[in-house]
């Protein structure tokens, strides 16, 4: 990884992967924390709240920065929706 001023942050190709990857595995413990069960994926991860029946579409590879934060919000969201 590097830093560049005008283009932010690089990342060598196979950390890449490994960052994406431990993003996908917090999204799946966080879909379990809130109730949420996997109902299918393609380019996404559809989740469904066992309970409330939400639906919760999420992205297999996040990239932003604050996309767990996110995800964790609309899981939190449809929770506790009755």
């Amino acid at each position: 990884m590097w830093f560049s001023p005008t283009q932010g942050f690089h990342f060598e190709p196979a950390r890449l992967l490994v960052i994406c990857l431990m993003k996908s595995n917090a999204i799946y413990r966080l879909a379990k924390q809130f109730g949420y069960e996997l109902r299918r994926q393609s380019k996404h991860l559809i989740w469904k709240h066992q309970i409330t029946g939400a639906v919760v579409t999420t992205a297999k590879t996040p990239s932003d920065w604050r996309a767990l934060h996110k995800i964790e919000k609309h899981f939190a969201h449809g929770a506790a929706i009755a």
